[in-house]
């Protein structure tokens, strides 16, 4: 059987002879190219150019809205999965001919969100497709409404089509409309081009974005702080909204090491996700990425809601000083010592028994807290020691020791160790950032707290921190 393939814009001018007039009214019979909606997005474009009906885009007298289910699209909540009538209206008091083009596109513009079909009672509105994928974008079909037959008569036109929702999780819809205005010359001259845009959010609203505390980058150390990071080290960030779970325990990936999402969030350190510790609605503790800048030059901290879902939504960036070294030791806050002045958490040899002063915290079955003694090999315990030997990458657990490679001092209550009571300094083996110096405490330095001040290449821990004899 013969198949015949009927091209419209011929059978139009074809009816044309026999009517009279041509069946299309406008200068596009069959809607505008794809992408034409004025949107803000990647490879949009309007009909307000050259090759098209030329002009300049919302310069005239009139408009084009966009209503969703009744309500100003600005105004809609939609609700996942659900279909509604959409309807596009263009208007112009000096006009007489009307056509239109719309779409709905993810909020960076690059998805389709939802799908979209003709009414039943609409002649005059198609549905067409673009498979292009524009810079920056992956790979997704967009669907754009538009008319098939444009409307004649009066100062506007409605053009009416369906959209279903996307599903639960997609976000924010963004949706745009650009709107023909025609004088029916039948030419590509004379006539008005508008746009616009409108965001919606699904029912319930969209989670909210989180933000980075001014300076809120810092060595997870707590105190005294310190704001610098370094390759390895372990840091913290501070600010609102990260997360709406609570998860104070690492995660560990298919490979062993420590996993990069944690309660649905991420951090990324100048781009590269960073290992979590923690991840807490106000703060995340995490592990800088091995290969970020360790020169003194600042990276970017950002963190990651919802992290590689629909939902998704990063704070803005926060800078932070990033060098190769930035040792400090962690303490133990509850002591409340003015500036910093805190006891480092450090273990009686190997442990388990940990060194703090008395009555900080009471005993348990398996673990004692109590003061060193003169002559005991303490270990205490920091961040920010730098390169190893051999290496390990950010979330890497160590399983083994490994020497820093740089030079070390270390004193403790203003007496320099000799080199032989510093039995080791380099990755604790048990845990992915944390370093691990262990020390003899000086004969004669006498009971008290006294100050350790640790040195690697000649940057030191700040002033504070202390251990305490007896």
């Amino acid at each position: 059987m013969l198949q015949l393939r009927l091209d419209r814009a011929a059978v139009a001018a074809v009816v044309g002879l026999f009517f009279g007039f041509p069946l299309y009214l406008v200068s596009e019979p069959t809607g505008p190219e794809s992408r034409s909606t004025g949107g803000n997005f990647p490879n949009e474009s309007s009909c307000a150019r050259g090759d098209c009906h030329g002009g300049t885009l919302n310069s005239g007298p009139g408009s084009v809205s966009i209503t969703i289910d009744g309500q100003p699209a600005s105004q809609y909540r939609y609700q996942p999965g659900a279909t509604v009538p959409v309807v596009v209206t263009v208007s112009d008091p000096t006009k007489v001919r009307w056509g239109f083009q719309a779409t709905a596109r993810s909020a960076d513009g690059c998805l389709q969100a939802g799908t979209f079909g003709v009414s039943p009672n609409e002649q005059n509105v198609q549905i067409i497709t673009d498979v292009a994928t524009p810079q920056g974008c992956s790979g997704s079909t967009i669907e754009f409404p538009e008319h098939n037959f444009p409307k004649a008569g009066g100062t506007e036109a409605s053009f009416e089509f369906r959209w279903t929702a996307p599903a639960d999780g997609f976000g924010l819809v963004r949706f745009a409309a650009a709107g023909n205005a025609a004088n029916g010359n039948n030419q590509k001259t004379g006539d008005n081009i508008y746009s616009v845009e409108a965001s919606i959010e699904p029912q319930g609203g969209l989670p909210p974005q989180p933000a980075i505390s001014a300076g809120g980058v810092v060595l997870a150390n707590l105190s005294p702080q310190i704001a610098k990071v370094s390759p390895r080290a372990i840091a913290s960030v501070f600010g609102a909204d990260f997360t709406d779970q609570t998860a104070l325990a690492p995660e560990v990936d298919a490979n062993g090491n420590v996993a990069k999402k944690l309660g649905g969030s991420c951090v990324e350190v100048d781009g590269e996700r960073a290992p979590l510790f923690a991840m807490v609605p106000t703060q995340a503790n995490f592990q800088t990425p091995e290969n970020v800048a360790a020169n003194g030059e600042s990276v970017q901290v950002v963190v990651i809601r919802n992290c590689d879902a629909a939902l998704e939504t990063r704070s803005e960036p926060q800078l932070v000083e990033s060098q190769l070294w930035a040792p400090g030791f962690f303490v133990f806050p509850q002591f409340g010592g003015a500036e910093g002045a805190n006891p480092i958490a450090a273990l009686h040899g190997g442990g388990p028994n940990v060194v703090a002063p008395q009555g900080l915290f009471a005993d348990t079955p398996t673990q004692t807290f109590s003061p060193a003694a003169e002559g005991e090999f303490v270990s205490l315990f920091l961040t920010g020691l730098g390169p190893t030997d051999p290496p390990f990458a950010a979330g890497e657990i160590p399983g083994e020791v490994a020497s820093v490679t740089f030079p070390v001092e270390v004193s403790i209550g203003g007496v320099a160790l000799a080199p032989a009571d510093i039995f080791y300094v380099g990755v604790a083996p048990c845990c992915a950032g944390l370093y691990q110096a262990v020390v003899k405490i000086p004969e004669g330095v006498g009971a008290g707290n006294h100050e350790v001040v640790f040195r690697i290449n000649d940057v030191e821990t700040p002033p504070g921190p202390f251990v305490t004899v007896q």
